[in-house]
């Protein structure tokens, strides 16, 4: 079973929620960070350790000289928006690949990667950089020897301390300041909205089951139900009691828009994992948490 375990994306949204939960469950951590990270989703958190990236990856021997890695979680990407494609290779390719070579011939068992949605859809011009450079390095995964690869496919996940820049941040803070007009596409898409905590908690379960695990393996991460878009945004105005006024179909849907996309979650529910929340229990907490 896993105890010593290196983090990447650890300052993100997902990867604050899953550091935290890994302290409680006393795992020994450290995050990978780049020189230029902010930390302040984790500034409160305690007893884990920190490594320096530094921008050419010179130092990532060092890093497995130092620590007893046993099991990597990684969580760093990079969507690609208004980013070279080269810098996307880089972030979502080269550098775990460099992170994997660096680890070869120590004590690492396991490799946990991120993965999300799109990546189903091939076509789906949006985010192309994105998919096509997770399915460069998933494919690299699936040729590894002695370390389990197990991928974990997200869906869209929602929750407390999310960037503002997100949908669900953003429409919820202007719910609950009751912005007068909120504009909103027609929400016809339908998404597998999953709550960060049911996300954190599969992570937890593949840990767990580690020895019960293939070499390589694909989960999909999601309530295994999905509901349009417009749904979940009325479940977030009746859940925060705004006065704004809600103008479905005042914004454009964006070409080749994903229609529908949900989880086929049997193999993870398989390993004993199930999602807890409902929409409602999940936004009652977001506020909660939030305000």
């Amino acid at each position: 079973m896993a105890s010593n375990i290196l983090l990447t994306g650890a300052s993100g949204f997902l990867g604050s929620h899953i550091l935290k939960e890994l302290l409680q469950k006393k795992y020994n951590v450290v995050i990978l960070k780049r020189e230029e990270s902010n930390l302040y989703r984790i500034e409160n958190l305690k007893n884990f350790s920190v490594f320096t990236l530094k921008k050419d990856y010179s130092n990532f021997n060092e890093l497995f000289t130092h620590f007893k890695i046993d099991t990597i979680i990684h969580l760093a990407t990079e969507y690609g928006r208004n980013l070279s494609f080269s810098k996307v290779l880089e972030a979502n390719v080269l550098l775990p690949i460099k992170l994997l070579e660096a680890s070869n011939k120590t004590h690492l068992k396991l490799f946990v990667n991120t993965d999300s949605f799109f990546s189903k859809f091939s076509d789906y011009q949006y985010l192309q950089p994105y998919i096509k450079t997770k399915k460069i390095f998933l494919d690299y995964l699936k040729d590894i020897e002695d370390v389990k690869v197990i991928n974990l496919q997200l869906e869209h996940i929602y929750g407390e301390f999310d960037s503002d820049s997100k949908f669900i941040t953003s429409v919820m803070k202007q719910m609950i300041n009751n912005v007068e007009n909120i504009e909103l596409s027609a929400g016809e898409q339908k998404r597998d909205f999953v709550y960060v905590a049911d996300v954190v908690s599969a992570y937890m379960k593949i840990l767990e089951k580690e020895n019960e695990l293939p070499f390589f393996e694909t989960f999909e991460v999601g309530t295994g139900h999905s509901l349009s878009v417009r749904e979940f945004v009325e479940k977030m105005y009746s859940t925060t009691k705004s006065e704004s006024n809600l103008l479905f179909g005042k914004l454009t849907t964006r070409i080749n828009e994903i229609q529908d996309s949900k989880a086929n979650n049997l193999s993870l529910k398989n390993l004993g994992w199930n999602p807890i929340y409902t929409h409602k229990a999940a936004l009652e907490r977001i506020l909660k948490l939030e305000n």
